[in-house]
């Protein structure tokens, strides 16, 4: 490859093989073609044209009797199993078993009897000149036509950016990026509604707990945002496709903020959410103090109803906020970790709290559920219900969007139910505003 560096060279035979591999179980899945793209700074497209060139080289071409690509072809004389001329014979895995699949007479019927074999009974001699042959000409023929490009460098400004969790897309909208992928939202799908004007024509690669590695891939992105809450696992096939900066969790909104920041080379404006931020967390804490005098700091439950339970939590994205705000867990949630689960009514009074936050979702079965709870004499006798402060939230804003842009919409939540005047949310989201409302 004259123009092209080692590195390079290396890369594309390791596609190459990784085609000839994948090809004996039929997968479309091949990782080094990612770090093909990145190489040489080669579209989806591109690539996709090199590995059929490689795949009909080969000479391999689809079975007209089991639909399949079958190494070697299925003309006559050319199959790697040796069988005679003018026969056809492939090998599909059935249970436990290989069974040797000969086309009936009527072959366009693509009806065939099935004849089990034993596995050490089946023998195949692959064509490995053919396929070495095939590499050569088509490394040959990349280095003719393109030269291996050095990676991206990790100070150029980082533009195509897919985020893997909620709250690393929250994040790179208020940082002003539009990401190039993002995943599922959990409610509102497929987008949460706060978010849909700036992510309207955003591809989605999959769930946050599954995301789709062969669109990522096909993106070409500049770097990943994922955590190592979701994303341990499959951590090193996302670092093959791209940099990828892992958080910890995903209720962190602040240390997402700064990942995506430092990963993006915006930690000005980042620095500039965070300190408005502070400004209104500080103002929210002289406000309540003043309004609730000794009766401050309460105790606060935030229960999620289910079809058939409920939860109670402790920690997660409301739980970092209501902390830091001044809040107190109640008594029964200190030794629970993340929070409990309770299924039956005998356990309201483990609810018990000056004030109580209810993340209702619109599903009929949870509305059922919650009007079963709430209607039980138990739950009429918890002080936050004769007190009157049961406040029903958006679990968008309390627990799914995961960043700074949600947490200051649980922000505006309770300064409105406390009757507190909240001040603005600063320099950096007013400007993001008034870009919304240019648009």
């Amino acid at each position: 490859m004259p123009n092209a560096t080692s590195n390079g060279k290396k890369v594309l035979i390791s596609v190459l093989l990784g085609t000839f591999t994948v090809s004996l179980n039929n997968s479309a899945l091949n990782l080094a073609v990612a770090d093909l793209m990145v190489t040489f700074s080669a579209s989806a497209t591109q690539v996709s044209w090199v590995v059929t060139i490689f795949i009909l080289l080969r000479g391999q071409r689809l079975c007209p009797a089991c639909g399949l690509f079958c190494l070697g072809g299925y003309r006559a004389g050319l199959s790697p199993f040796g069988v005679d001329a003018g026969a056809h014979r492939c090998l599909v895995e059935h249970g436990d078993t290989f069974l040797l699949k000969r086309p009936a007479a009527n072959v366009a019927s693509r009806k065939s009897q099935m004849i089990p074999f034993q596995t050490h009974r089946i023998t195949w001699r692959p064509s490995w000149g053919k396929t070495l042959l095939s590499i050569a000409f088509v490394v040959s023929l990349m280095g003719a036509t393109c030269a291996a490009q050095p990676l991206r460098s990790q100070t150029s400004s980082i533009e195509r950016v897919v985020t893997l969790y909620q709250g690393a897309t929250d994040s790179a909208v208020a940082l002003g990026i539009t990401p190039i992928g993002v995943v599922d939202s959990w409610l509102e799908k497929p987008m949460y509604r706060y978010l849909r004007d700036e992510l309207n024509d955003v591809p989605h690669v999959g769930l946050e707990t599954q995301p789709n590695l062969e669109k990522i891939a096909w993106l070409n992105p500049d770097v990943i945002v994922a955590t190592d809450f979701r994303h341990q696992r499959i951590r090193p096939l996302l670092t093959a496709i791209a940099p990828t900066a892992t958080a910890d969790n995903v209720y962190d909104f602040k240390e997402t903020l700064t990942l995506v920041a430092d990963a993006t080379g915006r930690e000005e404006a980042a620095n500039a959410l965070l300190r408005d931020w502070a400004t209104r967390v500080d103002d929210f804490h002289r406000q309540i103090a003043d309004a609730l005098g000794d009766a401050w700091p309460q105790k606060v439950a935030v229960i999620r109803f289910k079809s058939d339970h409920l939860r109670i939590y402790s920690g997660g994205f409301a739980g970092y906020i209501l902390d830091e705000l001044g809040f107190e867990q109640p008594d029964t949630l200190n030794t629970h970790g993340w929070g409990m689960k309770l299924s039956s009514t005998e356990n309201i009074p483990m609810l018990d709290a000056d004030v109580i936050f209810v993340l209702l979702e619109p599903d009929p079965a949870i509305l059922d559920n919650y009007q079963h709870w709430s209607s039980h004499p138990l739950w009429q006798q918890l002080e936050a219900v004769e007190h009157q402060r049961v406040f029903e939230v958006d679990p968008v804003n309390w627990m799914m969007g995961g960043g700074i842009l949600a947490a200051n919409a649980m922000l505006d939540d309770l300064y409105r139910h406390y009757g507190l005047e909240g001040i603005e949310q600063g320099d950096a989201l007013a400007s993001r505003q008034e870009t919304q409302d240019a648009r």
